[in-house]
């Protein structure tokens, strides 16, 4: 009687063993894929979610762009930054389709250079384009190019002229006080900016800030010149 039990002791187990190991899941072998969704991105770092997903920081590259609206390539493969194209402009107002689309347009000129720094006014204005494209506002194309010489107040109110005949209706410009690398064993970055932001439908001013602060040795001035423009857009 005592080896009937046994006998059946031994059959429930063995069937018991048999579910456990059916019910244990089965992952891919070696070489067949993996379904992984892009990370949730909380960095500074644009696509680092895909970054973390995939190891590189693109899963599609932007397309070429042979149409006259900005980042139409990357619109195409990433669907942003724009949602909506120009409309079709009809009217004697240039930029007028841009306008109707993102709202009001925005010009950035050369900064006035007070520091002994070439081109100083020319790189503010270039970071300060890119910095304000980045956060979604609407640039007008440049009324302006880089020169041997500095422009001079003169030649920054014609070029604040032509940008609003161009459709601008505010104006970025201002001055560079210090665009420097500071003397010593360490060299660190120090840089003094002035945005002034000139609003040509109320013809007045409507924002004046100075931003200053000086980094660490390993970072660059044009580094450093980002980082505050950003924080005060």
């Amino acid at each position: 009687m005592r080896r009937v039990y046994f006998a059946v002791l031994v059959f429930f187990l063995i069937v018991g063993c048999t579910s456990v190991v059916n019910q244990t899941p089965t992952f891919p072998t070696r070489g067949a894929p993996y379904v992984v969704p892009p990370f949730e991105n909380y960095a500074e770092t644009p696509y680092a979610g895909y970054r973390g997903a995939y190891g590189r920081p693109y899963a599609v590259p932007p397309f070429e762009n042979y149409a006259e609206t900005p980042y139409a390539g990357y619109r195409g493969a990433y669907g942003r930054p724009y949602a909506v194209p120009p409309f079709e402009n009809y009217a004697e107002t240039p930029y007028a389709g841009y306008r109707g689309v993102y709202g009001n347009l925005y010009a950035v000129l050369p900064f006035e250079n007070y520091t002994e720094t070439p081109y100083a006014g020319y790189r503010v204005a270039s970071i300060l384009e890119g910095v304000l494209a980045s956060k979604g506002y609407s640039l007008i194309p440049r009324v302006w190019s880089i020169k041997e010489k500095e422009p001079t107040e003169e030649e920054i109110k014609k070029l604040k002229e032509s940008a609003i005949k161009n459709g601008a209706r505010y104006i970025v410009y201002g001055s560079v006080n210090e665009f420097r690398y500071k003397t010593g064993l360490d060299g660190e970055p120090a840089v003094s900016i002035t945005v002034l932001i000139y609003d040509a439908r109320e013809n007045k001013v409507v924002r004046n800030v100075t931003v200053s602060g000086s980094g660490w040795v390993h970072e660059s001035l044009g580094t450093l010149a980002q980082k505050l423009l950003n924080r005060a857009f």
